[in-house]
């Protein structure tokens, strides 16, 4: 029977990629052939990393996941390849199609299959290099709990390399970051020359391992002191020792953050660097964190434990945002009721405010295209004021009125209100008018 129905399924796939659906078909083949014109659709209107997002949502990929993912290789453009490698998910694209290499375009193949190489060697260094942090805390007798993507590669995603990351995030107390600091100084580790050490910093000058090339930032904290997600107790050193876990890297004795901090960490920073570094493509990658993370805890996610530990308005809002964007990719019954919880929990996003926000991520974030084209490239401060200005906690009435204002005058912006700022902005308008005449 399984036998039948997959036949039926790639029979069904070849008529509808050549146009040459035939009538008389039975129950079974209609079913699958109108299942398969909407998954069409879907693909190519949503894009490569829409469909690689729903690939990663499902534990045990179906055939229709696959099929899916096929159908958005074959329809896709350069541009969309591209939006997919600049965010670093290329290695995870080539797991998702190793086994049916063919229906990815021949121009492709050799692109993600290098790219996967290279995670491989680059993921190998970073390994190698957090092992040697580690070693030097055990050794000083200090704990350490990993952060962001060398913990999450290894407890969450289905290979490590497949986690794209640029450097090694760990976390000690602020009474130990002087001793791990000076000993891996003395092992020959460099500081980064201009990093500008303000106070409130959640960690020091990075340092460069001197034989594998990877940066190391030490922690005493998740956030800035001033960052909006950092008052109440969520993110303090108390709730962060009382909900950290004993585990493992590689046979050593580590810390991880318990799935469910984990969880508002991952939303907390993301939305952070929303307005801060634009959409760019690079913030996907929070996205597919958190799809592996509540695949990798179906079962075990304390949901009521979770939203209890929410104080922070905007760590809630955070978390609502991304549950409100992760659960388009598979997840709507199981993360729909909890975002009646955290609508209420929160004054920032509203209906009218996720409604734009998810139409941005749709559009740019997942979507890879330009908030408001050729001209929005030019001008990007006007994308991370929009979003700035949503995500205020001021009612959207008030957002509304206000967005004029800070689009003239950007909020985040030191010298706004200086002549050679708006010159500089005058200029790029002239050039795009002459670019287009």
């Amino acid at each position: 029977m399984r036998n039948k129905i997959y036949i039926s399924n790639v029979s069904a796939r070849l008529a509808i990629t050549t146009g040459k659906l035939r009538s008389g078909r039975t129950p079974m083949n209609r079913q699958v052939e109108k299942k398969m014109e909407v998954a069409t659709g879907q693909a190519t209107r949503r894009g490569l990393a829409h469909s690689l997002l729903q690939w990663a949502a499902e534990a045990y990929p179906s055939d229709r996941a696959r099929q899916i993912l096929e159908i958005a290789l074959r329809t896709g453009d350069a541009r969309q390849l591209q939006h997919v490698i600049d965010a670093g998910l290329a290695p995870l694209l080539y797991h998702a199609t190793r086994d049916t290499l063919e229906v990815v375009p021949g121009a492709w193949r050799e692109v993600l299959k290098s790219a996967e190489l290279t995670a491989r060697f680059t993921h190998g260094a970073l390994r190698d290099a957090a092992n040697q942090v580690i070693d030097t805390c055990r050794d000083l007798g200090v704990p350490v709990t990993l952060l962001k993507g060398i913990s999450i590669s290894e407890q969450y995603y289905p290979a490590q390399h497949l986690r794209p990351m640029g450097d090694i995030d760990v976390l000690v107390s602020e009474r130990d970051y002087p001793l791990v600091e000076s000993t891996l100084l003395s092992l020959g580790y460099t500081p980064m020359a201009d990093f500008s050490m303000g106070e409130g910093e959640p960690h020091g000058a990075p340092l460069l391992d001197p034989r594998r090339h990877v940066w190391i930032e030490i922690h005493t904290a998740l956030f800035h002191k001033d960052a909006r997600v950092h008052g109440n107790s969520l993110f303090g050193p108390a709730n962060l020792a009382r909900r950290s876990v004993a585990s493992t890297f590689h046979g050593r004795s580590v810390l991880r953050l318990a799935d469910e901090l984990q969880l508002v960490y991952i939303a907390s920073y993301w939305l952070r660097d929303l307005p801060r570094h634009r959409i760019n493509p690079t913030l996907l990658i929070p996205l597919v964190d958190a799809v592996y993370l509540l695949n990798a805890s179906a079962q075990s996610l304390d949901w009521n434990g979770l939203l209890d530990s929410l104080d922070n308005e905007m760590a809630i809002a955070s978390l609502y945002l991304l549950l409100a964007q992760v659960r388009r990719y598979g997840f709507e019954e199981r993360i729909s009721p909890i975002l009646a919880r955290l609508a209420a929990g929160q004054g920032i996003v509203g209906a009218a405010e996720l409604r734009i926000m998810n139409f941005l991520l749709d559009f740019c974030l997942v979507g890879g295209k330009q908030f408001m084209g050729s001209f929005g490239a030019r001008h990007p401060m006007i994308e991370s004021t929009v979003v700035d200005t949503l995500l205020t906690s001021n009612p959207f009435a008030r957002k509304l009125l206000s967005l004029p204002w800070n689009l003239l005058f950007p909020p985040s912006v030191e010298d706004r209100y200086t002549v050679g700022y708006h010159a500089g902005r005058i200029a790029r308008l002239v050039r795009g008018k002459r670019v287009r005449g």
